[in-house]
């Protein structure tokens, strides 16, 4: 009796905590998207650009790595990436800031701030704001691993439709 009552209760918070987490998937858990002007999302022909405003080699090289890691996220989900398509996703980077090595190795540390506008046709389909509070841990102090961490999971909060309220920093 007691063992089917603990069964039990371990089944119902097992339900409890899957029906609170549910709404929003795991991996984007560390990007923030706020819509200025929502876009609903769907698998076609796009362009992606990205542009970083922050004049520093790192920020630069960081850009290079999310743009080839947002292309590659963009094409798992069933978008076909092509310089020729008419709806064109421009991603900036706007703010830029690694944090300091040893906090981002043993806890997490930096933050990425930026935009997204989508436009078809010359007009503005969508417009987000987005920042991305930086993990770290032992894999997540190169650019690379940062650019990874960032990139796939802001293609698949729009590709979702995820919207959060604030962004990092704002709450």
């Amino acid at each position: 009796m007691k063992k089917t009552l603990m069964v039990a209760g371990l089944a119902v918070v097992l339900l409890v905590l899957a029906a609170t987490s549910a709404p929003a998937d795991l991996r984007t858990r560390t990007v923030r998207l706020v819509a200025d002007q929502d876009w609903n999302a769907e698998p076609t022909a796009i362009q992606v650009s990205l542009k970083v405003v922050p004049d520093d080699p790192q920020a630069q090289e960081f850009g290079t790595k999310m743009e080839s890691y947002v292309r590659q996220a963009f094409e798992k989900l069933g978008y076909s990436v092509s310089d020729s398509a008419p709806l064109e996703v421009r991603f900036t980077i706007d703010e830029f800031d690694k944090g300091k090595w040893m906090k981002r190795y043993f806890k997490g540390d930096g933050i990425i701030l930026g935009s997204v506008v989508v436009t078809s046709g010359g007009k503005t389909v969508g417009k987000f704001r987005y920042s991305s509070r930086l993990r770290g841990g032992i894999t997540g102090t190169s650019l690379n691993m940062m650019a990874k961490e960032v990139g796939p999971p802001l293609v698949l909060k729009l590709n979702n439709g995820e919207r959060d309220e604030h962004l990092h920093g704002e709450d």
